[in-house]
């Protein structure tokens, strides 16, 4: 059986105020990642060839998902805006009404309170919360309660406990989440 690795590593803070991941392909094959967040670096994503390693540089207090788009289920790759495919949580693709039209399961959860409530924790058809919210604080995964920036290295953590029943696949999919720690 051929083994496929991939291994992140975070570099200790330049004096320039940024931080660099390390990314290592022990893969025969060169990989693609697609890379989010604000501002979009590398243009929404970067290659690594079979065997090497690529250092990527980015801002300091920069959030970002780094993923491998071939792991990620068709109906949950969503344009990022820059035309490449970024991988969404369940939640966020149901709440995208052209997602929804071109994958009847998706709209069929969004139509189901119940199962929306499965995949959203807390929805009520107009609003979903976030980690982030701070408009309506108090609902159903008490989003307050959530780790801020100063502590978001147990999401995973708090996300199971407020809302136990809920899938995403940050939380879920170990195999496609890489999470690396700046201490």
């Amino acid at each position: 059986m051929n083994i496929c690795f991939i291994i992140f590593i975070c570099v200790i803070p330049t004096i320039f105020s940024a931080r660099i991941f390390r990314i290592n392909n022990q893969c025969d094959q060169k990989l693609w990642f697609g890379i989010q967040g604000k501002p979009l670096i590398y243009s929404g994503g970067f290659e690594v060839n079979a065997r090497s390693t690529r250092d990527i540089t980015v801002p300091d207090g920069w959030a970002t998902c780094i993923f491998d788009p071939n792991r990620c289920p068709p109906e949950l790759q969503m344009d990022d805006g820059t035309g490449h495919k970024a991988c969404a949580s369940i939640c966020a693709a149901i709440h995208n009404a052209q997602q929804r039209a071109q994958h009847v399961h998706l709209q069929n959860i969004y139509n189901n309170p119940d199962t929306r409530s499965l995949v959203c924790c807390s929805c009520d058809g107009n609003y979903c919360v976030s980690p982030h919210d701070k408009v309506k604080p108090g609902r159903k995964c008490y989003v307050e309660q959530w780790p801020r920036s100063t502590q978001n290295t147990r999401y995973d953590e708090v996300f199971k406990s407020q809302c136990p029943d809920a899938y995403s696949w940050q939380f879920d999919d170990l195999a496609s989440e890489n999470t690396c720690t700046y201490t």
